[in-house]
């Protein structure tokens, strides 16, 4: 289903030129912005700096957004480390036999065997 267009009226002088809709200047029809369906109320120096500010504003909101991806890296960077040492922490302060309860809890049966190393260091002997 095609949508129903209605053409804007364009402002003319009884001259015959053409009253641009942004800067209010006077031109003749080949200086004016042509669309889709004919002239527009905008001429081509107006058209141009309006692309030029629009891309000026996507390249500006890119890089404020690769900006913000690089400071939500840094925050996750540092939220990984902050837990790290935390669970780092947490595992220090546990007994054998605290450890040993946790697995019981969490359903492991049977027998476990641990066997303890010991270092000795020969060349302080005599």
């Amino acid at each position: 289903m095609a949508k129903d267009y209605q053409k804007k009226e364009v402002r003319r002088t009884e001259e015959g030129f053409y009253i641009c809709d942004r800067c209010g200047g006077y031109f003749e029809e080949d200086e004016m912005t042509r669309g889709r369906y004919g002239i527009i109320g905008i001429c081509k120096t107006c058209t141009g700096k309006a692309h030029s500010e629009g891309a000026k504003n996507r390249k500006k909101k890119q890089e404020n957004m690769q900006q913000e991806l690089q400071e939500l890296r840094i925050e996750i960077a540092d939220l990984k480390r902050q837990l790290a040492e935390k669970n780092k922490n947490v595992l220090e302060n546990i007994t054998p036999r605290e450890m040993l309860l946790e697995l019981k809890r969490r359903g492991y049966e049977g027998k476990l065997e641990y066997v303890s190393r010991k270092t000795v260091d020969l060349s302080k002997l005599e």
